[in-house]
C-alpha cells in the first residue's frame, strides 16, 4: 500500500455512480470531484456548433486577386507593405471563435483521469458479472466496483448500476473490497424496499452521498452517512496488514535488559512464564 504517500491506506481519486440507461446505454450520472471522468456523450469542447454546419470560407471568385509585379526591384514594394490575404486566424477571430493555445489544452486534459468509454462494459458488464467484485485497470488508474442488475417492474424490466471507486494503478485495494461490497448491499436493499435509486424523487441524493464517501474515506478512514429511517451507510476500512517474516530455529531473541526484574502482577500469565526461560541479558561484549 504504497500509495497515498504519508497515509498508509490508499487515496480515492474518484467516486463515481452509473447506470444502464434505455436510450444511451451506460453512462455516468453523478461522479465526485466533478468531470475527472470524461464521458464520450459530451460534446468536444474544441468544436463549436457552427463548425459542423457552416463551410470553411472560400475566396470569391469575382474579386481581383494579387498579382505579382514584374517590375524591378527599385519600383517594387517591400514585404512589409505588400498586401497579403487574411490568415484562417484572423477570420475566425473576428467571428468570435478563439482556440486555446496548446499548452491550455494540454493542462486541461491532464486534469481528465480516463475516458468512460474505454471501460463502460465492465462498469455496466452483463448479466453474467453482475453481483461480483469486478476491477478494471487503465494505463494510470483502477477501478473497483460491485455491478448489481435488479429485475422488476423496469422499462426494459431489469435496474442495473454500480458504485465505483478509482485509485492509482499501483494502490493495493484489499482493503477496500470489503467497502465496495458493504456500499453495494446496503444501496441493493434502498432499491428494493423503497426505489431509492431508481426514483426521481430520491435519486438526487446519490451526489450527496458520494462527496461524503470521498471527504470522509480520505480523511478519516471511515463515514456514516443515514440515507432513511432504516438503512445507513456505516463504513470503516482496516487495514490488512502483510503476514509476519517466517521465524527459523536458530532465530532466538536476546534480552537486552533483565526481564525478570520488570515482571509486574499486570502482565500476561503467558508473557511471565515466558520470561523465565529467556536467555540472561547480553553481554556488552558481544
Amino acid at each position: 500500500m504504497q500509495d497515498g504517500g504519508d497515509s498508509f491506506l490508499p487515496r480515492i481519486q474518484s467516486v463515481f455512480y452509473a447506470v444502464f440507461d434505455e436510450k444511451t446505454g451506460p453512462k455516468i450520472v453523478y461522479q465526485v470531484p466533478e468531470g475527472l471522468i470524461s464521458s464520450s456523450t459530451q460534446p468536444n469542447p474544441w468544436l463549436s456548433s457552427d463548425s459542423l454546419s457552416s463551410p470553411s470560407p472560400s475566396p470569391d471568385p469575382s474579386s481581383p486577386l494579387p498579382q505579382r509585379s514584374n517590375t524591378g526591384p527599385s519600383d517594387a514594394p517591400s514585404r512589409n507593405s505588400s498586401v497579403s490575404l487574411a490568415s484562417p486566424t484572423d477570420y475566425f477571430t473576428r467571428r468570435g471563435r478563439q482556440f486555446p493555445s496548446p499548452q491550455k489544452r494540454s493542462l486541461s486534459y491532464q486534469k481528465t483521469l480516463f475516458n468512460f468509454s474505454d471501460i463502460s462494459m465492465y462498469v455496466i458488464p452483463p448479466s453474467a458479472l453482475c453481483g461480483r467484485l469486478v476491477t478494471c485497470s487503465t494505463r494510470r488508474h483502477r477501478i473497483i466496483g460491485f455491478p448489481v442488475e435488479l429485475p422488476g417492474t423496469y422499462k426494459r424490466n431489469y435496474f442495473r448500476y454500480n458504485l465505483c471507486f478509482v485509485f492509482e494503478r499501483s494502490a493495493d485495494l484489499s482493503c477496500y473490497e470489503p467497502i465496495v461490497r458493504k456500499v453495494s448491499r446496503v444501496l441493493k436493499s434502498c432499491e428494493e424496499e423503497s426505489g431509492f435509486l431508481s426514483s426521481d424523487q430520491t435519486s438526487l441524493q446519490i451526489h450527496a452521498i458520494l462527496e461524503q464517501l470521498y471527504e470522509d474515506l480520505n480523511s478519516y478512514s471511515e463515514t456514516s452517512i443515514p440515507i432513511d429511517q432504516f438503512n445507513s451507510i456505516e463504513l470503516k476500512i482496516f487495514p490488512f496488514y502483510p503476514n509476519p517474516p517466517e521465524v527459523k530455529d536458530w532465530m532466538v531473541p536476546l534480552c537486552l535488559i533483565n526481564l525478570t526484574k520488570r515482571i509486574e502482577d499486570n502482565w500476561d500469565l503467558t508473557m511471565q512464564k515466558v520470561a523465565s526461560f529467556q536467555p540472561r541479558t547480553l553481554s556488552s561484549a558481544y
